[in-house]
């Protein structure tokens, strides 16, 4: 779990801190790309209301989907010259399958710990998430600063929504396999007889 809240932590401040800079370098003025930003941390929010409705239901193995929708994103931008709307659409895409998908990640950190120290665990899980903020942001300017332009930094990055599937996928299925009674379980308990 910490380690796909770290990957997912290094995409999101990447995007978030990057965003308005690559926006630019790919051809935007400075008050479009900037405009631009703000808009894609729209999108990402509509991502995090989408993905929330179906956790809770179908559990922590759902938010894989998210990131693995991510990747095609963020492939097309570091690998295909867009033209503007085409950017346009793919980075806003791009941003309700990222922020969705951390959303979700955030919504379920604290399901698997026991109530006495959910919230402690929880606090553990986001304070280990931030190596991956700041994993993030130090990465594409270490790339960029070694000969990778700002499109290119869109491929190097879906290496974590990647890495976010596989681990998700895996919780999701412990989740399944957890009996009634355990913390983080899908399974409704019995119940007791009297």
């Amino acid at each position: 779990m910490w380690v796909a809240y770290m990957c997912s932590s290094a995409i999101v401040f990447y995007l978030a801190f990057w965003g308005p800079i690559l926006n630019e370098r790919i051809g935007f003025s400075v008050s479009a790309a900037a405009t631009l930003a703000a808009w894609t941390a729209v999108a990402g929010a509509a991502g995090q209301l989408l993905i929330g409705r179906f956790i809770d239901h179908r559990g922590a193995g759902t938010i894989a989907w998210m990131p693995l929708l991510a990747v095609p994103c963020l492939m097309l931008i570091g690998l295909v010259q867009l033209n503007a709307v085409a950017y346009i659409a793919v980075i806003v895409l791009a941003h309700v399958f990222v922020i969705g998908g951390h959303g979700g990640i955030i919504s379920i950190c604290g399901i698997f710990y026991r109530p006495a120290i959910r919230a402690n665990g929880a606090g553990w899980a986001t304070s280990m998430a931030k190596f991956g903020a700041m994993l993030g942001p130090w990465l594409a300017g270490f790339v960029m600063d070694h000969g990778v332009d700002a499109r290119g930094t869109f491929f190097v990055f879906a290496f974590f929504p990647v890495a976010m599937v596989v681990l998700l996928v895996v919780l999701g299925r412990i989740q399944k396999s957890l009996p009634a009674d355990s913390d983080g379980s899908l399974q409704v308990p019995a119940p007791a007889l009297r």
